[in-house]
């Protein structure tokens, strides 16, 4: 609650212990303590009636120890999220009365219940003053706290502290869990247990920034951006059996089924408003959150937040982050680490970080015109395609599916009903296209076919076993896991029978040896 009158008379004397002392002193206990706050999540509802925070606390005795050095948590309860701690900065001090601490799982537990019949209460105060800035808290928990010379003293060499504290937190030694969405891959990501075994564990922490939020309930999904790419995937991988397994979820259970419903998602940017051209939009969902029966806050997009404890998961070839009762997330100040990263990507031309550098590793490349235009993101194809009409784009991109039946990527010219100097067959293959910003589909349609598939013309593939060889050796080089290839698309609308976007390949050639036409002719000399 906001800061009122504070208690008149002789304040008591409390005793308080720097955050090393409470950890290694005897359990059970209670005790008061000053400290600097480096992170607060947001409050959530338990699975009871009570709402819970989680704050992240160091003060001078915290620095320079070897565990200690990211913080100590307290765990706060409160019957509504009103009475838990919302500071209005990082690195705003909090003094906290009678926390208890507590054994959990082996190790020291620090738990703070706040509220009107509570025993424990806090005071928040600001932290870097300026010359002058008054001692009293901004907000606390109660109107009847108290404040003496020694408080002043502390809240004083606190904030003395300040740019110590900050220094040492913000050039310690790396998050166990914080990563990037490059660094997300749930087929090899493990940690060391308590055995000195290495055991699979998906979860993770990130700092990013939220581009959108979809849904309604504890049913949303959160579009999270930090700047890099998501690894790419092939369109089988999935691993939601393993995460099941591993968090013995069982085949019957809700959650089970939830988890098999999932589906790949992209980002709506009709909905969205400006979204970077580069870096993955990655979807977070809420998971095995249908049980609470109140609504779990979530950022609004723009926001930049740190969510922690997330869960990692590949569905049908695309990374997702499930956001679980244990997950939780805080406001956070905007990563400079990933817009100095992002400034280097244009500034070296790199648009998508898993694609090889050497041009030569490319599957195919463009040619003509359009090999002036530079690379965009399929993204940016997208949002500009939404604008203009006729817009042809050269990109960076995966192949991730096609027909399987090769023999069908030729049709009947007249079935198509195309007239003209094309011969009897015609080339109608349709690709499905994907970079880290999204996925499109674009069809191979007539002569551009020729010139993708190296002049082999349109034929009757079930006629012509020789040509069909050739195009099942493109088709399943295509699908590689590191098969890049740079090609040219043209957008056009079509409006009947309602108006939709689609994209052509045209200037475009595989490599000859995707066809194994090198190969062939090697072997015939």
């Amino acid at each position: 609650m906001p800061h009122q009158n504070q208690q008149q008379g002789v304040p008591p004397q409390y005793e308080y212990k720097v955050l090393t002392d409470i950890l290694e002193g005897p359990i059970p206990t209670e005790c008061n303590l000053y400290a600097v706050i480096v992170e607060c999540s947001v409050p959530r509802p338990t699975r009871g009636k009570d709402w819970v925070c989680n704050a992240r606390l160091v003060d001078p005795s915290t620095l320079g120890h070897p565990h200690l050095q990211e913080g100590v948590e307290v765990l706060m309860f409160g019957a509504s999220p009103d009475l838990l701690p919302n500071p209005d900065s990082v690195g705003d001090i909090i003094r906290i009365h009678r926390l208890v601490v507590q054994e959990y799982l082996n190790k020291p537990q620090l738990k703070a219940t706040i509220g009107p019949r509570k025993k424990c209460q806090y005071c928040l105060f600001h932290g870097r003053g300026v010359e002058g800035e008054p001692t009293l808290p901004y907000r606390s928990s109660t109107p009847g706290f108290t404040m003496g010379d020694r408080e002043e003293n502390l809240i004083q060499l606190l904030r003395n502290a300040m740019n110590l504290i900050h220094s040492s937190v913000e050039t310690g030694p790396p998050s166990k869990y914080l990563r990037q969405i490059r660094e997300l891959d749930p087929r090899n990501m493990f940690t060391e247990n308590a055995d000195g075994f290495m055991e699979r564990n998906t979860f993770f922490d990130i700092c990013c920034k939220v581009l959108h939020v979809q849904g309604e309930g504890n049913m949303k999904i959160l579009y999270v951006w930090d700047g890099s790419d998501a690894p790419p995937f092939p369109i089988r991988a999935d691993t939601r059996h393993d995460f099941a397994d591993d968090q013995k979820v069982k085949p019957d259970e809700v959650e089970h089924e939830e988890l098999l419903q999932f589906t790949p998602v992209d980002l709506p940017l009709q909905e969205c408003g400006d979204v970077p051209r580069l870096g993955t939009a990655m979807p977070v969902r809420m998971y095995g959150l249908g049980g609470l029966q109140r609504e779990v806050p979530l950022p609004q997009p723009g926001a930049w937040v740190k969510l922690r404890n997330v869960a990692a998961c590949i569905i049908c070839g695309q990374l997702q982050g499930l956001f679980r009762k244990s997950s939780k997330w805080s406001p956070w100040s905007p990563s400079q680490d990933a817009l100095h990263a992002l400034d280097r990507r244009e500034e070296d031309g790199i648009i998508q970080e898993w694609a090889p550098e050497n041009r030569q590793e490319l599957l195919a490349s463009s040619s003509g015109l359009c090999t002036e235009k530079p690379i965009q993101t399929l993204r940016e194809v997208a949002q500009i395609g939404a604008q203009h009409r006729g817009t042809k784009h050269r990109c960076l991109v995966r192949v991730v599916c096609h027909p399987r039946n090769v023999a069908q990527w030729c049709s009947r010219a007249e079935d198509c009903r195309v007239t003209g100097d094309t011969g009897d067959w015609i080339y109608t293959v349709q690709l499905r296209l994907q970079d880290a910003t999204g996925e499109l589909d674009a069809l191979i349609f007539r002569e551009d076919g020729t010139t993708f598939f190296q002049g082999i013309p349109a034929d009757d593939l079930s006629a012509n076993p020789a040509q069909l060889d050739m195009l099942k050796s493109a088709a399943e080089t295509l699908l590689g896991d590191h098969a890049w290839i740079e090609c040219c698309l043209i957008g056009y609308t079509r409006q009947e029978p309602e108006p939709f976007r689609l994209y052509k390949l045209f200037a475009t050639s595989l490599r000859p040896d995707v066809l194994g036409i090198a190969n062939r002719e090697a072997s015939a000399q």
